[in-house]
């Protein structure tokens, strides 16, 4: 009787101190949730300004792109020299071409002084 109430008695004070660990580790994860919520409301509301960034930036680029292509091709049909048009036709030939140029040389990824030489 007796070593069975106190085997009882142990079981129920495990039970409530690994409770009692339980509420101490979630409090502790509780105190992290307010500034992670805080932190992912913040990125998800600067999205749509990244948006509309990057939209005004490709129409920017277009817009040069395309005055830069006329003016290439306008070049091309006047006649200038083979080496000159080898080299604007690696950058400026197409729009698509111009586009890329533009980009890379905003970003980094060509020197502005390659496809102006």
């Amino acid at each position: 009787g007796g070593t069975s109430a106190l085997g009882q008695l142990r079981i129920m004070r495990t039970f409530r101190v690994t409770r009692l660990m339980r509420a101490i580790r979630l409090s502790r994860i509780i105190r992290f949730i307010v500034p992670l919520r805080t932190l992912i409301f913040s990125i998800s509301a600067t999205l749509k300004s990244l948006f509309w960034s990057m939209v005004l930036l490709l129409m920017m680029t277009y817009m040069s792109a395309t005055i830069i292509t006329q003016g290439v091709v306008d070049a091309l049909e006047s006649g200038i020299s083979v080496d000159l048009e080898h080299s604007l036709c690696q950058y400026f030939c197409t729009l698509d071409t111009s586009m890329l140029t533009l980009f890379q040389s905003i970003a980094g990824g060509v020197s502005w002084r390659d496809p102006l030489m």
